[in-house]
C-alpha cells in the first residue's frame, strides 16, 4: 500500500507540474483528463483489493473501460478550451458509494484490531470527505453564476482538500492488520436491538 500511494503521489505531482507550466488551454484539458483516467484506474485497483464483495469487485473492473470511454467521449464532445466536470462528478459519486460499501463490510465484522486504528479506514475517511466535498463543489459551483458564491465554494473545496491531506498524513500512524488477526462475523438478523424500548409495542 505504501508503494502504491507513493507512486500515485509522484505521478499526480508530475501531472500537476505539467498543468502549471503548459500554458496552452487545450493541452491543459488533455492533461487533466489523462490525470482523471489515471486517478480512476488507481482508485479502482485500490478498492478492488480492499473490498471482499465479489460482485462489487466485478462491477469495479467492468466500470473501468466504461468510464474511460465516457471520459474520452465527453472530452471530444466538449467545446474547445471548455472544461466539462461530468466525468469528475461520476467518479466522485461512484467512489462515494464504494466507500460506503467498504464501511458496511467492516460493520459486519468484529476484529481484535478496532477499525479506527487501521490505515485503510482513515484513507477511506479522507477520500470520502474529499469525494463528497468535491462532488457538491462541482455540482453547485458550475450551476451558479454568482461570483461570490463560486468563490465561497472554492474556499470550501480548498478546506476539504486540506482536511483530506491532513487525515492521509495522520493515517500512517495507524496499524494495518496483517490478516492473521481473528475476525468474528456478525450474522445478519441476529436481533440484538429487539429489546430497545422504542422498538417495543406500546399499544395498550
Amino acid at each position: 500500500m505504501s508503494l502504491y500511494l507513493l507512486g500515485l503521489a509522484v505521478i499526480s505531482g508530475l501531472i500537476l507540474f505539467l498543468i502549471f507550466y503548459v500554458k496552452n488551454g487545450t493541452y491543459n484539458l488533455s492533461i487533466v483528463n489523462i490525470f482523471l483516467l489515471f486517478e480512476y484506474l488507481s482508485f479502482s485497483i485500490f478498492f478492488f483489493y480492499l473490498l471482499d464483495n465479489k460482485l462489487v469487485k466485478k462491477i469495479i473492473l467492468i466500470s473501468i473501460p466504461l468510464f474511460f470511454i465516457f471520459t474520452i467521449y465527453t472530452f471530444l464532445r466538449s467545446k474547445l478550451n471548455t472544461y466539462n466536470p461530468q466525468p469528475f462528478m461520476v467518479e466522485f459519486l461512484a467512489f462515494m458509494i464504494v466507500i460506503l460499501i467498504y464501511f458496511y463490510e467492516k460493520m459486519l465484522k468484529v476484529s481484535v484490531v478496532p477499525i479506527y486504528k487501521t490505515i485503510s479506514f482513515w484513507i477511506c475517511v479522507a477520500f470520502f470527505i474529499y469525494f463528497t466535498g468535491s462532488f457538491f463543489y462541482f455540482l453547485l459551483a458550475n450551476s451558479s453564476k454568482d461570483s461570490v458564491f463560486v468563490r465561497q465554494m472554492k474556499q470550501i473545496f480548498s478546506s476539504v482538500s486540506i482536511v483530506k491531506d491532513i487525515i492521509l498524513c495522520l493515517a500512517w500512524f495507524a496499524h494495518e492488520p496483517t490478516g492473521k488477526e481473528p475476525i468474528i462475523n456478525v450474522p445478519e438478523g441476529l436481533g440484538l436491538d429487539d429489546d430497545l424500548p422504542f422498538l417495543k409495542n406500546t399499544n395498550v
